[in-house]
């Protein structure tokens, strides 16, 4: 889904029976008439077959959905692509939109946010379709907002208390994450408040964030594109009335959140490839084993700047 000022278009694939029912019902989100495209076919949780087949039969109705939306927009502010790196469609035909977004709107900001599978597995090639979504995004978007389901359900069940998880909780968390980037910011200036004899601060509102102005306080170098979230406070709704919680303590979860946070591994992509594992259901595409091989280098060169970094 790509969302801009005044509105929004879809593009779904593998849960177009559903997607059907809610238009039917008209409760709830609903897509506008003529800006959505529903395919009845899947990506077989292939990047090749979603980046490459799907270019052929999706680009060009991609790139008048979003023509048409552009002209209707007052200020285009950005793109704001989702995608599930997991299966084909999400990893594949993301990458390629996004980079088809690149193209077309050279200076307009895109922040892709980006859904990282179970690390145990949810399907057997879904290292390959992140190292390929990661090594295509580091180029064509301005940064990746990245949520990890393992760190999603582990926040579910042992903070929120929540027993017997399902997708609908993980979708929720989610959402809110994603949902605090975008809540109207207020600022301290550097403004010494004389009247106080301290270095107090005088905040400023500032209304809803901005896209550029996200991309330039969290994306200090085109290097270093991989942004993650971390919302406080993790407890129960049914124990929120009793809590007493203070700003410089939630300020202190979020330092240790920063410090303790985990990072993106890609050691199970490389075990696959060093003994070519599934790598024909890829070739078949039109990859290359060279494509591979850039792609786990574009990877590694970006953790190796952020390793620089400690």
């Amino acid at each position: 889904m790509l969302n801009s000022k005044n509105g929004n278009f879809g593009i779904k694939d593998c849960v177009c029976q559903v997607v059907t029912m809610q238009l039917a019902k008209g409760n709830g989100w609903l897509y506008s008439a003529g800006r959505s495209s529903i395919q009845r076919q899947g990506a077989a949780n292939n990047w090749a077959c979603g980046y490459y087949r799907c270019q052929t039969q999706w680009k060009e109705t991609v790139r008048e959905l979003v023509r048409r939306e552009v002209e209707d927009c007052d200020w285009l502010e950005g793109f704001f692509p989702l995608m599930s790196l997991a299966g084909g469609t999400g990893s594949g035909l993301g990458s390629m939109v996004t980079e088809t977004l690149r193209e077309d709107y050279p200076r307009t900001p895109i922040l892709n946010h980006v859904v990282c599978p179970f690390y145990q597995g949810e399907v057997s090639v879904q290292s390959y379709n992140v190292v390929m979504s990661a090594a295509s995004l580091t180029t064509s978007a301005d940064g990746l907002v990245i949520l990890e389901n393992d760190q999603l359900l582990r926040v579910i069940t042992q903070r929120l208390g929540v027993r017997d998880a399902c997708m609908n909780d993980l979708n929720t968390l989610a959402a809110q994450q994603m949902a605090s980037l975008y809540l109207p910011a207020c600022l301290p200036t550097s403004h010494f408040s004389s009247t106080l004899g301290s270095h107090s601060c005088n905040p400023i509102y500032y209304g809803p964030k901005h896209y550029g102005d996200i991309l330039a306080h969290c994306v200090p170098h085109p290097q270093y594109k991989l942004l993650g979230l971390r919302m406080v406070p993790q407890e129960p709704v049914a124990s929120r009335p009793f809590s007493t919680l203070a700003w410089t303590s939630l300020v202190r979860s979020l330092r240790r959140m920063l410090l303790y946070g985990a990072t993106m591994d890609g050691v199970k992509g490389w075990k696959l490839f060093g003994v070519r594992a599934f790598l024909h259901q890829y070739t078949q595409y039109g990859m290359e084993q060279e494509d591979f091989v850039e792609s786990f280098a574009r990877v590694e060169q970006m953790l190796a700047s952020y390793s620089k970094l400690h």
